[in-house]
C-alpha cells in the first residue's frame, strides 16, 4: 500500500475477513484520506508480519489505549500521516536502527518507502494471476479482463502474497 494508506491506518482497520487477518483500507475515520473510490479494499495481512509479533503489537497499543497503529506520527493537512513517515523513514539515522551500517552505503538501499510497492510489483509478475497482482496494488490492468478489479476471497489473496519472494531479508521483531 501507499505511505498514506499505511500511515493513517487505525487498530479497527484490521479485521477477520474469510479467517484471514486483513488490513481494510477504507476512510472509516475523518483523517483518513485514499486515493479515489476504488481505492478502498481488503488485503491479508502477510504472515511473517503476524509471526514477528504484530498482532501482538496491537494488542499493547489496545492496552494504552491507542487508537491508530502508528499513535506517533502527526497529521499534516493536505498529506495524511504519510508526510511525517516518509520523513522519518527516508532519516538515515533511522535507517541504521534496522539495517547494518555497512548494508546502508549501497545507494540502493537508500530508496523511499515508495520503492516498496514498485519492488512488491515486480516481484509479484508471473508468480501471481494479473488480476490479483491489480487487486492488491489497485492498477488496472491493460487488458480489458484486466482492467475490472475483481472481488477477491481473503483466502485466494493470501496464497498469492504469500508468494511475495522475502528469502535472504532479516526482519527484527516487532515490539
Amino acid at each position: 500500500m501507499r505511505v498514506n494508506k499505511a500511515a493513517q491506518l487505525y487498530l479497527d482497520d484490521i479485521i477477520d475477513r474469510d479467517s484471514v487477518i486483513c488490513f481494510r483500507i477504507y476512510t472509516q475515520h475523518s483523517d483518513q484520506q485514499i486515493k479515489n473510490k476504488t481505492s478502498r479494499r481488503i488485503v491479508p495481512i502477510h504472515p511473517k508480519l503476524i509471526e514477528l509479533g504484530f498482532l501482538d503489537y496491537t494488542k499493547e497499543l489496545q492496552k494504552r489505549g491507542e487508537e491508530r497503529i502508528l499513535p506517533q506520527l502527526f497529521f499534516t493537512n493536505d498529506k495524511g500521516y504519510g508526510q511525517a513517515f516518509s520523513k522519518k523513514f527516508n532519516n538515515k539515522k533511522f535507517k541504521a536502527e534496522w539495517i547494518d551500517l555497512t548494508t546502508l552505503q549501497n545507494e540502493k538501499l537508500l530508496k523511499d518507502f515508495h520503492s516498496f510497492r514498485h519492488t512488491f510489483a515486480s516481484k509479484m509478475s508471473g508468480r501471481v494471476l494479473d488480476s490479483q497482482l491489480n487487486f492488491l496494488m489497485r492498477h488496472e490492468g491493460k487488458s480489458e479482463n484486466q482492467k475490472r478489479y475483481i472481488v477477491q476471497n481473503q483466502k485466494v489473496l493470501l496464497e498469492a502474497i504469500q508468494k511475495m519472494d522475502i528469502a535472504g531479508i532479516i526482519f527484527p521483531t516487532l515490539n
